[in-house]
């Protein structure tokens, strides 16, 4: 098959044969950075799935990021699953159970989304949740559709649930594996590539790599940093992007919300100048959380949405200081209503787990009316003011499925994870994020 390598043939004709020749639910394109997962997805969209077979591939991916990445490869129109399934992100306002929210239970008589002649192709299925799952194959069984997962089964755990199992969903309950491997990317020169595949090995149980500054042999000065400071280099990365106008493609990435926080304050002070905490028009947001709309039949913004502020008037709600913002979307088109964004993301996340708390503790004391009013003034706060925060620094979860031509790593922050393995995938994700520069400080216990 021109074009392909001998790795890349085997998985065509394993997945036509899958696909045309078996009764098979879920089949799964699963492997790491460099192995060629994107060429080969397109490659079955175009010569397997549209030429030899009675199925209409439906492309889609579980973050609005890589749902452009996939569309732009593809050269297909591509969705998040949330959108195609039609799910909206749910609460019981009186005992804070969250759900998501599909178009039978708000409609009974509401056609399924999906039909028997439909392929869902799943990008970056490693991020879907137990949740997500079960209702992706629930339709699946109830239509006759078929999925094929893919992804990096070594990247992030999806967040779970209280009580759900630390794993990987999507790849767990993929029944036909097809396996890429040939490193496509074999450039020996590649220190971000070599460091990626050490950390991916590591997450099997391999030893933790040992961390060292190594630039790419090809004199560009790419390559990866390991420095005593992350914040010191982050200022010089966040000036050099302001000179070149490539601000969006660098990040310093960590695993708790504290040090996002922290660390978006003080790059836009530093590099910005900008100590007032309210957006300035052009600053890139991300959502925190699913925004809905006024009437909260819908979603306005979802969550992960890449944002773009437009128009800002200062003001104070809930007691909070802050601001109403009109903001774009990545695609440069007006989201419909203003919102309310916190000055401070922190107060508002502290006020909530308060009020939560409250709930929980009158509901364990007895009072059931008490636990209701305190969820009903949880979610009152919650959708009165939208979590949307600044990317000049973001958790490595939040900035899965990106990639980034400057990606600063603060492993001291990843370490307080307590699970070996989970601390790990979250370095491998984070390394693998960059294209051009990794800057790291500090290191993993060892394995």
């Amino acid at each position: 098959m021109k074009g392909l390598y001998e790795d890349q043939e085997k998985v065509a004709i394993e997945f036509e044969d899958w696909l045309n020749n078996t009764t098979i639910q879920t089949a799964g394109l699963w492997a790491g950075a460099g192995f060629g997962k994107s060429h080969m997805t397109k490659h079955l969209i175009d010569e397997v799935v549209l030429k030899n077979s009675n199925y209409q591939p439906i492309l889609v991916s579980m973050t609005h990021s890589a749902v452009a990445v996939l569309s732009e490869f593809t050269e297909r129109e591509a969705n998040t699953i949330h959108s195609v399934m039609g799910w909206l992100p749910k609460a019981d306002k009186e005992t804070g159970e969250t759900y998501l929210s599909t178009p039978k239970m708000r409609d009974p008589n509401s056609d399924p989304r999906l039909t028997s002649n439909m392929l869902i192709m799943l990008d970056e299925a490693g991020l879907t949740g137990h949740d997500e799952l079960r209702l992706l194959l629930q339709e699946c069984d109830e239509t006759g559709a078929r999925v094929l997962f893919i992804g990096d089964n070594k990247q992030c755990f999806p967040v779970v649930r209280d009580g759900q199992e630390l794993c990987v969903p999507a790849y767990d309950a993929t029944e036909t594996k097809f396996t890429l491997t040939i490193p496509k990317r074999t450039d020996e020169g590649d220190m971000i590539y070599k460091l990626s595949l050490a950390y991916r090995k590591a997450v099997d149980g391999a030893r933790q790599p040992e961390l060292k500054t190594m630039l790419n042999t090809d004199g560009s000065g790419k390559g990866v940093r390991v420095v005593d400071d992350i914040e010191e280099y982050a200022y010089l990365a966040f000036e050099a992007g302001v000179r070149d106008g490539n601000v969006k493609d660098i990040k310093v990435l960590a695993f708790t919300n504290k040090r996002c926080l922290n660390l978006n304050r003080k790059i836009r002070k530093k590099v910005m100048g900008l100590s007032d905490p309210t957006p300035i028009v052009g600053e890139e947001m991300v959502a925190n959380t699913a925004i809905p709309t006024a009437t909260g039949d819908d979603v306005l913004i979802k969550n992960n949405q890449l944002l773009i502020v437009a128009e800002v008037e200062k003001t104070e709600s809930y007691g909070l200081a802050g601001a109403f913002i009109t903001f774009n979307n990545a695609e440069g088109e007006e989201v419909e209503e203003t919102v309310f964004v916190p000055a401070s993301p922190a107060k508002l996340q502290d006020r909530l787990k308060k009020i939560a708390n409250e709930a929980k503790a009158c509901l364990l004391d007895g009072d059931e009316q008490g636990s209701k009013d305190r969820w009903r003034a949880f979610y009152s706060l919650k959708e009165g003011c939208a979590d949307i925060r600044f990317t000049y620094a973001m958790t490595v979860n939040k900035a899965q499925g990106t990639t980034l031509s400057h990606a600063l790593i603060d492993l001291w922050d990843i370490n307080t994870v307590r699970d070996q393995e989970q601390k790990t995938r979250l370095a491998y994700t984070a390394v693998s994020r960059a294209s051009d520069y990794v800057t790291i400080e500090g290191e993993l216990d060892a394995n």
